[in-house]
């Protein structure tokens, strides 16, 4: 079997194992669009790009202004080369941030994707000043694999009082 067959088969079985774990709480009503964001987020560290996009719009289709979901659709686009539509994803995220609350961590998300990663760093920080909790997953979030090895990235983690020697690699 050649390499790209197995690759091949090797993402359609992890395809279909991912599927079937998810698929049961997809359909969970108002609470559906975090199983659909879920399960992009895992595609999209699959790096199987278009069926992450698919459970996005899912997502956005029961709850149109969740800015987690369009912080983990724009990182999938940036992450698959399309940082165009990253960046209209995030232009609409900055928009609603003047009507409704906007966490800088989805906001970092973005940035870390677009490889702007000053512009993260300073979301990060604003994430921390609020004190906000989801920076718990900043140890295991596989978003952050990309900086871990920054200074400002092992700082944050000191602050927190995360042990960082033994981060998620």
């Amino acid at each position: 079997m050649t390499v790209d067959r197995r690759r091949r088969n090797e993402r359609h079985d992890a395809e279909r194992r991912l599927a079937a774990i998810v698929a049961p709480q997809v359909d969970l009503g108002p609470c559906g669009d975090v199983a659909h964001r879920r399960l992009g987020m895992a595609y999209a560290e699959k790096q199987m790009f278009d069926l992450a996009e698919v459970e996005f719009r899912k997502a956005l289709a029961i709850s149109e202004f969740d800015s987690e979901t369009m912080s983990a659709m724009a990182y999938a686009y940036a992450m698959a080369g399309r940082k165009d539509d990253s960046r209209v994803v995030l232009d609409r995220m900055n928009e609603l941030s003047i009507e409704m609350y906007v966490s800088p961590y989805s906001l970092a998300r973005v940035y870390i994707g677009l490889d702007e990663l000053d512009r993260a760093f300073e979301c990060l920080e604003r994430t921390y000043l609020e004190r906000h909790g989801i920076l718990t997953y900043l140890k295991v979030e596989p978003v952050f694999d990309r900086v871990r090895s920054d200074p400002r990235f092992e700082s944050l983690l000191s602050r927190l009082n995360i042990n960082s020697s033994s981060s998620k690699n």
